[in-house]
């Protein structure tokens, strides 16, 4: 009896750690999405102007308030933020994708900005052309749309649909596969 109870428990923590691990991408709080989203409506108009990527951390200070890190100006194709000394708890990155370009596919947060938030272990947002803002989930490598086209600064170059249907959310072999048909 007393192995059977064991087994159960077991079974009960191995569910529960892979139902933890498959939370959706949105796990984050209202007050951290709308920290992400106006640090980066903020940083959109130059990031497009510069067609540059603009990037850093937000978390929270020793006073338990809510503070973004210092704001890197990256490349065309990436950014590395600089970590935080205000922040003692960081909650995610952020980052913008530039101005709209018909020849990249920056609609989408990339294979690469998924590994690098992985590595790190620690969510991000990502802002793009178009104006969407993203969230991607570091445990299980899945991207999720926050808000769509328009909801942030947008580029007035932006065409729609360039780079084909943009679904509200992709696992991590569905990302894949979404660049490899690119």
């Amino acid at each position: 009896m007393l192995n059977c109870l064991r087994s159960v428990v077991l079974v009960l923590k191995f569910v529960l750690s892979w139902v933890a691990f498959t939370l959706p991408a949105n796990a984050q709080s209202s007050s951290e999405i709308n920290h992400a989203k106006s640090q980066l409506a903020a940083l959109q108009t130059k990031s497009i102007r510069t067609n540059r990527e603009y990037c850093g951390y937000f978390g929270y200070d020793s006073s338990n308030r809510l503070v973004s890190g210092q704001i890197r100006k990256g490349g065309v194709a990436g950014c590395r933020p600089k970590w935080p000394k205000n922040v003692v708890q960081i909650v995610a990155s952020f980052h913008t994708h530039g101005a709209f370009d018909p020849k990249i596919v920056s609609e989408v947060p990339s294979l690469s900005d998924v590994r690098a938030d992985a590595a790190d272990g620690n969510f991000g947002f990502v802002a793009t052309p178009g104006g969407r803002l993203w969230l991607i989930n570091p445990g299980n490598y899945s991207v999720q749309q926050i808000c769509g086209v328009g909801c942030l600064p947008f580029d007035a170059r932006f065409v729609q649909g360039v780079t084909g249907h943009i679904q509200n959310s992709y696992s991590w072999s569905d990302l894949q596969m979404y660049y490899a048909n690119q």
